[in-house]
């Protein structure tokens, strides 16, 4: 426990907003002035200003009727916190590129673009995600490994041609399931003790079921000595764990 109370080499010990010992005499003085020399200056990480796509297209259209220069200095004034030239120059760039492509005098929103590469599968990824979500929703367990079936499934289905195997650029390995993962917000989780929460349409649920037994009783002809309660049988549709990927900060897993 000791060593949670050291201090940082980068900080010298000290009680002065400086970091450093007063300078009560003069090799203390000589000492804090080659610390100062050699101690870089930690700079405050820059604040970059987030604007909403009305707000963006406001910026624009005053930029468009007085200028760049004109238009940071306002907006500076207005919001009360540095608006860079160079931030309304691309913006204005945007918006009169999306007024030509939707061949328009004006647009009200103008929405950021989407940053970072994008995803290998095109419009399958959000397939992919869609049946990772219903999987847990349903109780299934989530992992790199059925991750990377599901998603074969879905692209055999789709394209098959977009699979490595087929000569495509698709490479569905377990780096890619952690990236999709990770980029849907799922954690590694233990499967919580308590007792799970029933959905808000457990009513219904219950009803469909017991509705289907009755009418394959009724088809079926099946007597009462046939039908067995499989309530406490170990058989499992899907695969379980006490471990599976589930949504980070959820009080249920």
């Amino acid at each position: 426990m000791y060593r949670f109370f050291l201090q940082s080499p980068s900080r010298p010990f000290n009680a002065s907003s400086s970091g450093l010992p007063p300078d009560t005499d003069s090799v203390t003085t000589a000492a804090n002035q080659a610390v100062r020399a050699c101690t870089p200056d930690r700079k405050r990480p820059r604040q970059y200003n987030n604007y909403s796509p009305s707000f963006r297209s406001k910026i624009a259209r005053y930029a468009l009727d007085n200028g760049n220069t004109k238009a940071a200095k306002h907006f500076t004034e207005q919001l009360g916190r540095p608006v860079n030239e160079s931030s309304v120059r691309s913006i204005k760039t945007a918006y009169i590129k999306e007024v030509s492509s939707k061949r328009t005098d004006t647009v009200d929103i103008l929405p950021k673009l989407a940053q970072g590469r994008p995803v290998m599968q095109g419009k399958i990824d959000s397939r992919i995600q869609e049946y990772v979500r219903n999987l847990r929703k349903n109780g299934g367990i989530v992992n790199s490994q059925i991750v990377i079936a599901a998603a074969k499934g879905i692209v055999l289905h789709e394209n098959k041609t977009l699979l490595v195997d087929y000569g495509g650029h698709i490479c569905l390995d377990r780096s890619w399931a952690q990236s999709l993962l990770r980029r849907m917000g799922y954690t590694k989780r233990k499967g919580t003790k308590a007792t799970k929460s029933l959905p808000h349409d457990f009513q219904d649920i219950q009803a469909q079921y017991l509705g289907r037994i009755m009418d394959n009783v009724s088809e079926f002809k099946i007597p009462p000595q046939l039908i067995i309660n499989w309530d406490q049988t170990g058989v499992n549709i899907v695969p379980v764990s006490q471990w599976s990927m589930d949504l980070r900060g959820n009080k249920q897993v």
